[in-house]
């Protein structure tokens, strides 16, 4: 590495120094985990694990509401590649982008009079749903939890 600058020498090492750092900060949780927090590591991918398959049966409920005949695994994972690609898309919620990957991987598995009813069903119950339920909980939870403030208004005359 001698014939880089100073200033790319610089940042490999600093690179180098924070993913070793990285690697230490993680064998120790690794450790306290396996040590003191077994069943809370269980109970947390447990709650995982249901909270994705929830999310993926939800094409499944829809898909059965319109009698398409389907493989269950088959559908499993064609959402998980759609999932994966939404990743890579730089918009919030990846809008646009999951719906057209959607269309992609399932547009010729669906007919093609209901193609776009079961997309825009599929992401309102697996995005819209789930962020307004966030928003409405926040307000509620927010509303409920704040102190009440006394407001005075000072009326005195100033001259």
């Amino acid at each position: 590495m001698t014939y880089l600058p100073e200033k790319f020498k610089m940042k490999i090492y600093t690179l180098r120094s924070n993913f070793s750092q990285s690697l230490i900060d993680m064998k120790s949780n690794f450790k306290f985990v396996f040590s003191d927090g077994k069943f809370r590591m269980l109970i947390g991918l447990f709650v995982l694990f249901l909270q994705w398959m929830s999310k993926f049966s939800v094409l499944l409920v829809i898909l059965h509401a319109f009698n398409i005949d389907f493989e269950t695994i088959q559908i499993y994972v064609r959402q998980w590649v759609v999932y994966v690609t939404m990743l890579f898309i730089p918009t919030p919620g990846a809008s646009g982008g999951a719906e057209a990957s959607f269309l992609l991987i399932f547009g010729k598995s669906i007919p093609s009079n209901i193609t776009y009813l079961v997309v825009s069903v599929w992401r309102l119950f697996t995005y819209y749903f789930i962020l307004l339920t966030a928003v409405f909980l926040y307000t509620g939870l927010t509303f409920l939890l704040s102190e009440e403030e006394d407001v005075v208004i000072d009326v005195s005359e100033s001259k």
